[in-house]
C-alpha cells in the first residue's frame, strides 16, 4: 500500500491578551513518500485581509530537486470576493509561463454573475477568450439561470451554447431543473435534460428524471421515483416507474417496502415487482437485517 505523509508549516502566530487563542495560517506543505523522500509542495501567500493570493506547487525530480509543476494567482475586491485568478505551468526551460485565467463579476450579495475564461496563446503572446458564463438569481438567492458562451474566433464574438433553467419551492427547494443547448440550424433552445421533484415537510417525496426526445421533439422519461415516509422520517416505501414509450407515460416497475427498528436501522425490506398482466405487485424477495445490541 502506498504510504504519504505531509509535512505543514504554519505561520502568523497571534495570541490574545485574554488566553492562549492562537490563530494560524498555512504557510506550505510538504508530502513525502513511504520512504520519507519528499514528493510534493505546496505554498501559499496571502493578503492583509487573510485572502490566499498565491498557491505554488512544485513536484520533486530523480535527483530530489524541486521543479516547477502548477502556479495560481487570485485578486479580490473590497468584499473578499476572488474577482481574478492567473494560472501558470513551466515552459520547456522550466519557467513561468501563462497557461489560463477567470475574471469573476458579484451582484452586491456576494453572488457570482459573470465568469470569463481565457487560455493563453504561446504564439500571439496574448489571452484568447475561452468561455464565459452569466447566472441569474432569485429574491432568496437562488440560482435561476445560467447561461453559457464559447468564443467564435472567427466572428469575434460570444455565441451561446447552452443555459441551465432552476425553479425552487416556497421552502427554498429546487423542484425542477431543465438544461438545454442551442440549435445553430433553427437558432432556438432544443432540450436536453430535465429532473422534476417535490418535497413535503422537508422531505423528498418524488423525482422524475427526462431526456430530450430529438425524433418526437418532446421530453421522454427516464426514471422516476416516489418516496412514502413513516412518521419517524424514514423511507417506508420506494417505488420506482421507468417511461412506456407506447402509452408516453410512466409505468410501475419495482417497490421495496422497508421497516425500522427504534434506533432508525432498516431490518427488513420486501422487494415487489409489477406483473402487467394482474396489474398487480408481486413479492419478489425480502431481506431482514440483524444488528448487534
Amino acid at each position: 500500500m502506498k504510504k504519504t505523509f505531509a509535512l505543514i508549516v504554519f505561520n502568523c502566530l497571534m495570541v490574545s491578551l485574554f488566553g492562549q487563542i492562537e490563530k494560524h495560517r498555512l504557510d506550505s506543505i510538504i508530502y513525502f513518500n513511504g520512504q520519507l523522500e519528499s514528493t510534493d509542495k505546496r505554498e501559499y501567500a496571502y493578503d492583509n485581509d487573510g485572502n490566499n493570493t498565491l498557491i505554488v506547487r512544485y513536484v520533486s525530480d530523480d535527483m530530489g530537486q524541486w521543479e516547477n509543476y502548477h502556479r495560481a494567482e487570485y485578486a479580490y475586491d473590497n468584499d473578499g470576493n476572488n474577482t481574478i485568478a492567473i494560472y501558470y505551468t513551466p515552459d520547456d526551460t522550466g519557467q513561468w509561463r501563462n497557461s489560463g485565467k477567470g475574471e469573476y463579476i458579484y451582484d452586491i450579495a456576494g453572488n457570482e454573475t459573470s465568469q470569463i475564461t481565457y487560455a493563453w496563446d504561446t504564439i500571439s503572446q496574448e489571452w484568447i477568450e475561452d468561455t464565459r458564463r452569466e447566472i441569474t438569481y432569485d429574491s432568496n438567492g437562488k440560482e435561476t439561470l445560467l447561461l453559457i458562451y464559447s468564443w467564435d474566433e472567427n466572428m469575434q464574438q460570444w455565441l451561446v451554447s447552452s443555459k441551465v433553467e432552476r425553479d425552487y419551492d416556497t421552502d427554498g427547494y429546487e423542484i425542477l431543473f431543465v438544461s438545454y443547448k442551442w440549435d445553430s440550424t433553427t437558432n432556438n433552445w432544443q432540450g436536453s435534460n430535465k429532473r422534476e421533484s417535490a418535497y413535503t415537510n422537508d422531505k423528498l417525496t418524488d423525482k422524475g428524471i427526462f431526456r430530450w426526445d430529438t425524433s418526437t421533439s418532446q421530453w421522454m422519461g427516464v426514471n422516476k421515483n416516489e418516496y412514502i415516509y413513516n412518521a419517524e422520517g424514514n423511507v417506508a416505501v420506494n417505488i420506482y416507474y421507468h417511461w412506456n414509450t407506447d402509452t408516453w407515460t410512466w409505468k410501475n416497475e419495482d417497490r421495496v417496502e422497508s421497516t425500522y427498528n427504534p434506533e432508525g436501522n432498516v431490518i427488513s425490506e420486501i422487494r415487489y415487482l409489477w406483473d402487467d398482466t394482474t396489474l398487480q405487485w408481486v413479492k419478489s424477495y425480502m431481506y431482514e437485517h440483524i444488528y448487534n445490541t
